[in-house]
């Protein structure tokens, strides 16, 4: 598994991901299956390395809702300013629908 997929991963597990200097901090612990803690381990620099990189303070943008802060705006820029990246982003945001949003329409009998 790759960096970007592990932390996917574990951000649809509830797990917040950050960078404090070179440590990988994982929070909560309650959250993070056994399985992914290890994977987490084992691809630390990589990860380190790929949150360093794109996102100036370590934190992933917020993908099910719109940015609230100014903060993640900028995290959301910072992650799609690589054209590969948007395009990802991109064909994620467009198949999105928002649980709110659903209609369901039954006929009246």
């Amino acid at each position: 598994m790759e960096a970007i997929e592990l932390l996917d991963h574990l951000r649809a597990c509830g797990v917040s991901v950050l960078v404090d200097r070179e440590e990988l901090v994982l929070r909560p612990a309650s959250k993070i299956p056994p399985n992914l803690l290890e994977e987490a381990r084992q691809h630390k620099a990589a990860i380190v390395h790929e949150l360093s990189q794109r996102y100036g303070d370590g934190v992933l943008p917020p993908f099910d809702r719109p940015p609230a802060t100014e903060q993640e705006l900028r995290r959301l820029m910072d992650y799609i300013a690589d054209p590969a990246t948007f395009d990802a982003w991109l064909d994620w945001a467009m198949k999105y629908t928002d649980p709110a949003e659903t209609l369901r329409w039954k006929p009246r009998r």
